[in-house]
């Protein structure tokens, strides 16, 4: 599963969350916009692969608490298994401003 939500504050769509579902029955590639917060949650073992459009630069990363009811997301899980970078995320309103990118 893909939790999408769009952070761009001139965007029609701001604020829009939505869950894709990927899998074996319904192989999908998903363009992801600069500024729309995304995140995976693995179902079943699987493999991910991200192409991206520069070099990773981890100074230009964040996150947002996966059940943050600010992002709506329904990820379909009470009790995941998280990482503890992905635990100690905080929830979007507490997020820098300079976190979310400006057009």
């Amino acid at each position: 599963r893909a939790g999408l939500v769009d952070l761009r504050p001139h965007s029609p769509t701001y604020r829009a969350s939505q869950i894709v579902e990927l899998g074996d029955e319904s192989p999908l590639g998903l363009f992801i916009p600069i500024g729309v917060a995304h995140g995976f949650y693995a179902v079943t073992d699987c493999t991910l692969i991200y192409f991206v459009n520069n070099y990773y630069d981890s100074t230009d990363e964040y996150g947002v608490a996966w059940n943050d009811p600010a992002i709506g997301l329904d990820w379909g899980a009470d009790d995941p298994l998280i990482s503890e970078r992905d635990a100690n995320n905080p929830r979007l309103d507490a997020l820098p401003a300079d976190a979310i990118p400006q057009p």
